[in-house]
């Protein structure tokens, strides 16, 4: 009976240090698949943030450009507000030429008047 029991002793022993050696190789094994997961999802969020980064300095590029905060539009803004300026200052140019030109018209016109009252005054003295 002693015997009976300790080899039930035994064998349940056995069995456990079986499941035991068991559960550490199980054990061992997740863990190692686990560490493999982790080291893969490092390298996927290394390469989240680079995209991120990369698609955040776009974003701004594109912001400052839309909002005219770039170089080039900061350029063209001045260029356009130089050739606005440039505008207002010949508008005033042919403003005032245009009263000169007025002017040497009605001028041309009174010599033209008193040329053909002469020319007139002429033409009888002649006859």
């Amino acid at each position: 009976m002693i015997n009976i029991t300790s080899r039930k002793i035994k064998a349940s022993k056995q069995e456990s240090d079986d499941l035991q050696t068991k559960i550490r190789a199980l054990y061992k094994e997740e863990s190692l698949a686990q560490d493999e997961k982790i080291k893969n999802q490092s390298g996927e969020l290394t390469d989240l943030r680079s995209r991120m980064m990369s698609i955040e300095a776009e974003n701004r590029m594109m912001k400052d450009i839309l909002l005219g905060r770039d170089q080039t539009s900061l350029e063209y803004r001045k260029r356009v507000e130089a050739t606005l300026t440039l505008v207002d200052k010949l508008s005033e140019i042919i403003t005032i030429n245009g009263t000169k030109t007025d002017a040497i018209m009605a001028e041309v016109q009174s010599v033209n008047r008193n040329i053909e009252t002469l020319a007139a005054a002429i033409a009888k003295q002649k006859k």
